[in-house]
């Protein structure tokens, strides 16, 4: 449990540094940083996309300051819950992110390295969201990837079953038949299921800069700003709003 809120207060602070408080040219949070971009394009427009993308800042923002308070600990609180549901929050940020990198056409290959943690984040959802024969196990035990003690401990039994990102990486990241067979297999009434998930500091420090240098791209690149500015500024955004008041 200790170690657990200890995870959360890190992982709220890295978040608000490097998400809400960051160093901008303008002062502004990252993600409304991008209206940059487009400023060249309008005088009296508004981009939309900062907005998008910082609602899901916000609600991130919320729920680590809820995590964090005492009292949410007062009532228990399991690896797995916290995990799944921080996860979802990541998720839906990523999503967007994924969503412009397809409209701007951003090849895979491009900053692969930098940008893994968006597919991690989307692989261990995938794995929530569509447990295949994971629902066949019995009481799975959840455990941090930098406890590297425990982890040792749980390599040598050979009765355990350990689901990590590797173990992941080859079940759910496609539907290929016999590999859910295999899947199955090595699941079905399974009691000494181990899932070894990222910790949550390290989890949190990699997605923010991973957003950081995927607002850079777009600040960079000509030619993303003018697609996204296309899209997504609605010129004489102020005027149409003073005459629906």
């Amino acid at each position: 449990m200790e170690a657990l809120k200890q995870q959360i207060e890190k992982s709220r602070k890295i978040f608000s540094a490097k998400m809400l408080y960051c160093e901008t040219d303008d002062g502004d949070t990252l993600m409304c940083s991008i209206n940059q971009a487009f400023g060249e394009f309008h005088k009296n427009g508004h981009n939309c996309l900062g907005c998008n993308l910082q609602e899901d800042v916000d609600w991130i923002e919320s729920f680590l300051l809820q995590a964090e308070a005492k009292n949410y600990f007062v009532a228990g609180i399991h690896i797995e819950y916290f995990f799944k549901t921080y996860l979802f929050h990541l998720y839906l940020l990523t999503e967007k992110i994924f969503e412009i990198k397809k409209i701007i056409g951003l090849p895979l290959s491009y900053k692969e390295n930098e940008f893994e943690i968006f597919r991690t984040i989307k692989l261990w959802s995938n794995f929530f969201k569509h447990p295949k024969a994971f629902i066949l196990t019995h009481h799975p035990k959840y455990f941090f990837d930098n406890d590297l003690e425990v982890i040792e401990k749980l390599g040598k039994n050979n009765d355990n079953k350990i689901i990590d990102l590797k173990f992941i990486k080859k079940y759910y990241s496609g539907e290929d038949q016999n590999k859910y067979k295999n899947l199955t297999g090595e699941l079905r009434n399974n009691i000494n299921v181990k899932v070894i998930i990222p910790s949550i500091d390290i989890l949190t420090k990699d997605f923010c800069n991973a957003c950081a240098i995927f607002i850079e791209v777009i600040k960079e690149n000509k030619a993303y700003k003018e697609i996204l500015n296309d899209l997504t500024t609605l010129k004489n955004y102020f005027d149409y709003e003073l005459d629906i008041e």
